[in-house]
This record gives structure tokens, sequence and C-alpha cells, in this order.
């Protein structure tokens, strides 16, 4: 499968730019000339990359393939584009099209055009998904807050049948090529709205930073709410490109690889997400230690000997600015400020643990964590209301059981993937997979709110479906090239 785009294509998006790129300035005519050349650019590539894709991915297109891809790529924007209120609900592309895709696969079942049997090789999992959402309607007994009971719920039952929805449709390897794409394409778009963000202050509403003091104008945000949930994105995504950067088929991707790792690593510096500056560092660990041969080793240890003395010595100022900048950023961790972040989040931990004691370790019921937090806390919050970490985020309001059925999904996909990898099944996805989970350990711990961020959906179902699909090949080989 190739993705260089053939000449003719090229001529005729460019001259499509162009041609929108006057028809824009002419209706913009205030707009300055970089932001026109910018906007050129942009739709040329845009342009380019819808023709290729189309070719490369969508020959023998179906409506349910076309309506999952549109709602995995829209995921990555989630409400921070093209959003209309309507009335309590809030509508954005990917929340319309993943209702659109939920009807039209059910009228689907329902006049057997489609049949479920088959699809789902690891049926304890999903399984697992499905007692899942069970057992957060029946917690809902005995929440204090049921509206936002019911709002999680919501959010919990609409991501995980975008688990069932790719496990469904996406039945072959070049599907989750496709799913690999969308990855890096929108990751790109992300990475550069952020790069937008840092160094020319422009930042969406959506941002916590639109309205905020000067000084925070460089932390970039993206189509995120505040700097930790993009943080998160980006060391989940750098991986896919770290992946590319490796396995790539032409020295292009392998650019673009290299490119788009570099990109997401400075960004997460900036966004001063710590979590995921120790996810990145875990992920690279073992991407060094089990992925990359002795020669390769050798050639990076020996490359890095050779460049760093040289950037050193040539950014001898910025590297000791940017020393400072980490040791300030890890010292803070220990910092003897009671109302600094790592402190507070020890806090709302501790209380989170106590809520549990009390529940007698079934949890308090979704979306009621911060409801407790603010209303009947142990330990002082000063304001923050959000444990801050996923895993007790699920464990304080599901319990025991649901954290406990959790880990083990968890580590059962992380096995199935070193597993092939060790078959050297298509190792641009399965390392690129792998090194996200362990990245997403500490990812998780970052946001306010794993649960409502789509990434955090998409990246498990692009997981829980790839081990799916190759599951028999993983049994009966027991891991074995």
């Amino acid at each position: 499968m190739t993705f260089i785009p053939r000449i003719p294509q090229m001529i005729l998006g460019i001259v499509a730019a162009v041609i929108l790129g006057l028809i824009s300035h002419t209706y913009l005519s205030a707009i300055s000339f970089r932001y026109f050349v910018a906007a050129c650019i942009a739709v040329t590539i845009a342009l380019l990359f819808i023709i290729q894709y189309r070719q490369s991915f969508w020959k023998s297109l179906t409506l349910q393939h076309f309506l999952l891809s549109m709602m995995l790529a829209t995921s990555f924007l989630g409400s921070a584009l093209f959003t209309v209120s309507a009335g309590p609900i809030t509508l954005f592309p990917y929340r319309v099209i993943l209702v659109v895709l939920a009807a039209f696969l059910l009228l689907k079942v329902v006049r057997k055009d489609i049949s479920l049997s088959g699809h789902f090789q690891i049926p304890f999992v999903y399984l697992f998904l499905l007692f899942w959402i069970f057992y957060g309607f029946l917690a809902l007994s005995w929440a204090a807050d049921l509206t936002s009971g019911l709002k999680e719920m919501i959010t919990l039952t609409t991501e995980i049948m975008v688990i069932f929805f790719v496990t469904t449709l996406f039945k072959r390897e070049e599907n989750y090529f496709e799913f690999f794409t969308l990855w890096i394409v929108m990751g790109f778009l992300l990475i550069g709205i952020g790069f937008v963000e840092h160094f020319l202050h422009h930042h969406l509403p959506i941002s916590r930073i639109y309205h905020g003091m000067a000084y925070q104008q460089g932390i970039p945000t993206a189509v995120y709410e505040n700097e930790n949930d993009y943080g998160s994105f980006l060391g989940l995504l750098s991986f896919f490109y770290l992946s590319l950067a490796k396995n790539g088929k032409y020295m292009i991707y392998r650019l673009v690889g290299l490119v788009g790792f570099l990109s997401s690593v400075y960004l997460i510096i900036v966004t001063e997400s710590r979590a995921n500056y120790i996810g990145v560092f875990l992920g690279c660990i073992v991407w060094f230690i089990v992925f990359l041969s002795k020669k390769q080793k050798r050639a990076f240890v020996w490359t890095a000997i050779v460049l760093i003395p040289v950037v050193v010595i040539s950014q001898l100022k910025n590297v000791s600015s940017f020393g400072k900048f980490l040791s300030q950023q890890f010292g803070s961790i220990t910092s003897g400020n009671e109302t600094s972040s790592v402190p507070v989040r020890e806090h709302l931990l501790a209380n989170a643990k106590v809520f549990i004691e009390n529940s007698f370790g079934f949890g308090v019921g979704p979306g009621n964590i911060e409801y407790y937090q603010k209303n009947d806390p142990v330990y002082p919050t000063f304001g923050a209301y959000n444990p801050h970490n996923w895993w007790f985020e699920i464990f304080s309001q599901y319990g025991f059981l649901i954290l406990t059925g959790y880990l083990l999904m968890f580590l059962f996909l992380f096995v199935a993937l070193f597993r092939l990898w060790k078959r050297q099944k298509n190792v641009l996805i399965s390392e690129a997979l792998i090194c996200g989970m362990i990245a997403f350990i500490m990812a998780s711990i970052s946001p306010n709110s794993f649960i409502g961020l789509n990434y955090n959906w998409v990246f498990m179902a692009f997981v829980i479906a790839y081990v799916n699909v190759h599951y028999k090949e993983i049994k009966h080989s027991g891991g074995q090239k």
C-alpha cells in the first residue's frame, strides 16, 4: 500500500487551493498576506490528503465505514469546533455522527444486514465493558447527586459504544492502518494548533487560557479546556510518531514520524504536565530496551554521544534554561506548600480512600466523587474536587469490582499486544500501542477527569479491537514467532 501522491493529484490540489485561497482573500481582505499563504498551504495539504486517503482506504466504501471514519476523526476535535447549543444539550460533529452511526447500525442489525456473530474473539473484555455499564446504572441507586450520575453514565455508555463500533466494522488489517493514519494526521492538526497558541498566543474559546493572564498565553491547550488534557493526548500520540519514525516504509514517513515525535515532546514540555514527562520517558525506555535491535541501539547511542555535546556547546544558554525549567518542575513535586498541586492531589486521593471505605468498596456512584469532595471532605481540597487520577476515579466511583476488572483487562491487552509484536505482526501498530499503554498509566493521572476525554476511549478502542481481530493468532501461537 502506497501513500505517495501522484503528480496529477498534486496539480489538482494546488490549483484548487489557490482558487479557494483567492476566494477567501476576496471576502476576507483584512487578512494579512502571511495568513493568506498559510491558508493556501493548509487547503493544499488537506485536499492532497483527502484524495490520497480515498485511494488508500476508501476504494470500496460503505456508508457505515464512512461514518465510523468521520466519527473517529472528529473525536479528536471534541466540542472545540462547530459547536451548537440546543437547550441543555451541546451538539458537535463527533456526538452527532456517533448518534447517526448508532441508529444506522441498529437498523442494519434489525434488518439482519449486519450480523454480530463472529466479531468478538475476546468476549470476556466486551462482557466486562457491558457489565461496567450495568453496574454504573445500578450504582445510581445510591448516588447522592443523581444528575451528575446520569450525565456520567451517558458519557460512559456512548464512549464504550465506540469500542463496539470499531470492533464490528474494522475487521481487516488495512482498517487499522487507516486508524493509525487518523492518529497521525489529526495529531498534526492538534500539534499545529498547539504551536499557534504557543508562539502566536491565539487560543480557541474553549481553552482556559483564552481569558488567561498574559504570562499564561504561551501555554498550549489545542482543542481542550486545559493543558493537562492536551499534554496527556500528546503523551499517547507521541508513540504513534515514534513507531512511524522507526518502522516507516519510506524515508519520508520516517522524517514525518521524527518531526511529529519531537514536536509532541516539545509541546508536552511547555504544557508543564509533569505526569506526561514521566509517561513519555517510561515509554521511551521500553522502546529503547525492547524494540531496538542491538545494531539500532549502538547507532542510537553513538548518535547521542556525537550530537549531545554539539547541542550543549552550541546552545549552552538554552540548555541551561531548559535544565533549570525541568528542575523547577520536578522540584515542585516535593514542594512544602500545602496549596500547591501535589499536596492538594494527595488530599484528594486521601479523601477518595475514605469515601471508598465508607461505601464498603462499592464506590460512591458514577459522577459523584466531586460531590463528596465538595460536600463531605475529610482533608482540605482548596477548591479542587476531582482526584486528577483515572485509576482512583474508577475506584472511588465504581468500586473495587470494576477497578479490578479494568486492571485485569488492561494487563491482558498489554500482554496480548506484546505477544503479537513477538510474532512480528505489523510492528508499526503494535509498538505504538504498547508504548502508548505504558504512557497511558501516567497520562491518565494528569487531567481533571479522564472519562470525558474522547482520546482515552478512542485509544482503548484501537487497542481492544486490534487485539480482538488478531486474538486467534495470538492464542494459537502462544506468543511464538
